[in-house]
């Protein structure tokens, strides 16, 4: 035993020469207080082998106490009873035990790869939770696109209400319109009444004018007859008195019965013109007459056109009327739609924050996992060390195996030395399966956040169906709006239309919510139906804008309509003019045929003032 305690001693010497272990632990070892990979393992065998000592003088102090006093002996007398069996005994045993050290081994070398395989699954791990959240960063970045697809679903929600909005802009400029042609329609009616009484006026004019005239020509004929013939009977009475008295006739009285002759063509031929002048004023009064009953018979016909555009007129009102109505209805669900919209909005602005949460949460995930890996890298580093420890046992114990010649109590404290190694390796042990624990929890979160974030695109994808219901509702309202100066069958069409495009496009909402449900459910398996989805996200804004297109193309008809009724609205104002022209010409025409029959009636007066001259100019 004493040999063994000195070639014990010289080792430890030999040792002590490299550098001294007396401050050494396997702890500060593992903490990396040494910087020397070299004089780690020579630290790490002096601190063995001071064990060891230690060990064998405790058992050498207990074995002292233990044994029973007797004389003393001596060391060679020991050696010479024990040598022989001895040596062989020891051989076998230090056999034995080098068997059981290297089965030990053999079993700790497996342990190792044991845990080697351990570390490469958990690297896999680690490689997959990367992926992981390399995933979910795309996801991300999907949200963030579909964020954005929202916004451009908002912006086309805005442009439809702007499109509203100049719809009931047109709606008042309609109305105004409206108004103004019925303010233009009363004045128009008011003078046409008064032209109506004018024209009335002047036919009984004219008719009294021709009772006058045929009252003075009959007069007039009878009188002029009856003066002619007294007047005839008288100079002839006179003639016989003249003819009875001279007995024969005298140069004055022939120049006296021609002067009466003459008097008398004369009175004739003035007769005769007055008698052509009448019936040439009764042909004019005949024609104008003609034409007042024609112009009459056109304003009845105008009458006749303005009472027909007024019907039309009130039937349109009556239509826009209903019209008005259905567009409130309309604007009511448009604003329960537009509350929906705020609500589905602020539920996307809730999971955005959500989402930020999770990002935060994913971030700090990685930083602990950073620290995991620099926990198993350390955990690493202490097991490369450890196995370069087992292998400078191993290649010491060989040495000391051929060194020493009794290896019985070197070999117990061999197995002492394993034992604590095998402590060493179990706390290693330990340490990999609370790491191996904290990478389950990680992937418990991770797959928490992954549930998270699924059900945070499924809300998402309720949402875009949300909102692209509400912009199929906003394009069926829009196609609605478009048709209100249409025709009342025009009207009931389009509402059939809109209806069944109504009932089409909830179909297509139920089978867009059976598509997000089962898009939802294969998210977890495949992301190639995300972007799938996303196409069919873009696909469906490219079909509201081409909707919407067709909405715009639809208002600029309605503004081509508008401007077609403002130009017949002017032309019925020309006509109306054309006409007040035409009646005031035919007033100045009736005027002039007065004025000539003024004219006449002086004439027929001069006339009848003549036989009155000539009695006087005889007298």
């Amino acid at each position: 035993m004493s040999e063994v305690f000195d070639s014990l001693k010289k080792a430890d010497v030999k040792v002590s020469t490299v550098k001294s272990p007396e401050n050494y632990s396997p702890d500060k070892a593992s903490n990396g207080e040494a910087s020397n990979p070299s004089d780690i393992k020579d630290m790490e065998i002096s601190y063995m082998k001071r064990q060891i000592l230690e060990t064998l003088k405790k058992k050498d102090s207990a074995r002292a106490v233990v044994e029973d006093p007797k004389p003393p002996v001596s060391r060679e007398d020991i050696l010479k009873v024990i040598k022989a069996p001895a040596a062989a005994r020891e051989k076998d045993e230090a056999s034995v035990k080098y068997e059981k050290l290297k089965a030990e081994l053999d079993s700790k070398d497996a342990v190792i790869r044991d845990l080697e395989k351990r570390l490469k699954g958990e690297q896999d791990r680690a490689a997959i939770s990367v992926e992981m959240t390399r995933a979910r960063d795309k996801r991300l970045a999907e949200t963030e696109k579909l964020s954005g697809l929202a916004e451009k679903a908002r912006d086309l929600a805005g442009e439809t209400r702007a499109a509203q909005e100049s719809l009931q802009g047109e709606h008042k400029k309609e109305a105004l319109g409206r108004d103004e042609t019925a303010k233009l329609l009363k004045i128009l009616r008011a003078e046409a009444d008064i032209k109506d009484k004018s024209i009335h006026d002047l036919q009984k004019k004219v008719v009294r004018l021709n009772e006058l005239e045929e009252i003075l020509r009959v007069k007039n004929k009878k009188t002029v007859e009856a003066r002619v013939l007294k007047e005839l009977e008288d100079s002839k009475k006179l003639n016989n008195e003249y003819r009875l008295k001279l007995g024969s006739a005298t140069p004055g009285a022939d120049i006296a019965e021609s002067r009466l002759a003459a008097e008398i063509d004369e009175i004739t031929k003035e007769r005769d013109r007055a008698a052509t002048n009448v019936e040439s004023l009764r042909s004019k009064l005949y024609a104008a007459v003609k034409e007042t009953k024609e112009q009459t018979a056109k304003i009845a016909q105008a009458e006749e056109a303005l009472r027909n555009k007024e019907r039309k007129i009130l039937e349109i009102d009556k239509l826009r009327a209903v019209l008005d109505a259905e567009k409130a209805e309309l604007e009511s669900k448009l604003r329960a739609a537009e509350n929906d919209n705020k609500n589905l909005i602020d539920k996307y602005a809730r999971l955005n924050d959500e989402l930020a949460g999770g990002k935060a949460r994913i971030e700090s995930m990685e930083k602990s996992y950073k620290e995991l890996e620099a926990i198993r890298t350390t955990t690493l580093s202490q097991l490369q060390e450890s196995l370069r420890a087992n292998r400078a046992l191993e290649s010491k114990l060989e040495q000391v195996r051929l060194e020493l010649g009794a290896k019985t109590t070197r070999l117990s404290e061999a197995d002492n030395l394993y034992k604590e190694l095998d402590i060493n390796a179990r706390e290693l042990t330990e340490k990999l399966q609370a790491n191996q624990r904290l990478t389950k929890e990680l992937e418990a979160s991770n797959e928490s956040l992954a549930l998270q974030l699924s059900n945070a695109h499924r809300d998402k994808k309720i949402c875009e169906t949300r909102i692209s219901e509400m912009a199929l509702e906003a394009e069926a309202k829009m196609a609605r709006l478009e048709s209100v100066d249409k025709l009342h069958k025009e009207m009931e069409l389009i509402i059939k239309e809109s209806e069944s495009k109504l009932q089409a496009i909830q179909g297509r909402i139920g089978e867009m919510e059976k598509e997000a449900a089962r898009l939802t459910e294969s998210l977890k398996s495949s992301p190639v139906k995300l972007k799938e989805t996303e196409d069919a996200a873009k696909n469906e804004i490219g079909r509201l804008n081409a909707e919407l297109t067709a909405i715009k193309s639809s208002i600029r008809q309605k503004e081509k309509n508008e401007l077609e009724f403002k130009a017949s609205i002017e032309q019925l104002e020309a006509e109306m003019q054309a006409r007040d022209s035409k009646i005031e010409g035919d007033i100045k025409y009736t005027e002039k045929i007065v004025r000539e029959v003024s004219e006449l009636r002086k004439k027929l007066a001069a006339l009848q003032r003549l036989p009155e001259r000539t009695k006087s100019a005889d007298a």
